[in-house]
C-alpha cells in the first residue's frame, strides 16, 4: 500500500524496476530476442546485460546456455516475450 509507482508505459515501468534494482557492476541475464530498451536501460542503471540467445526454429535454451550466463555478479534474470 505505500509503495506503488505509476508509469505511463511499459518502458517507463522497466526504467524505475531496473534502475531501483541495479547496483553499478550487477550482472542481468536476458534471454533474446527481447525488448528493445532491456540492455541500454540495464547499462543506464550501471549493469551489465549477459545474454542467452534463442536461436530458430526451436527458440530454446539449455542448462549449459544459462549456465554460462550466470556468474557470481548475476543478480536477476529477466523473463520476457520478445514484444513485452
Amino acid at each position: 500500500k505505500t509503495e506503488v509507482t505509476v508509469t505511463s508505459g511499459a518502458t517507463e515501468a522497466l526504467a524505475a524496476a531496473f534502475l531501483s534494482l541495479i547496483e553499478p557492476g550487477d550482472e542481468v541475464v536476458a534471454i533474446q530476442p527481447l525488448y528493445d530498451a532491456y540492455v541500454p536501460l540495464i547499462r543506464r542503471a550501471g549493469g551489465v546485460a549477459r545474454l542467452v540467445t534463442l536461436s530458430p526454429p526451436h527458440w530454446r535454451f539449455d542448462r549449459a546456455m544459462l549456465e554460462a550466463a550466470f556468474s557470481d555478479r548475476t543478480r536477476f534474470v529477466v523473463l520476457n516475450n520478445p514484444i513485452n
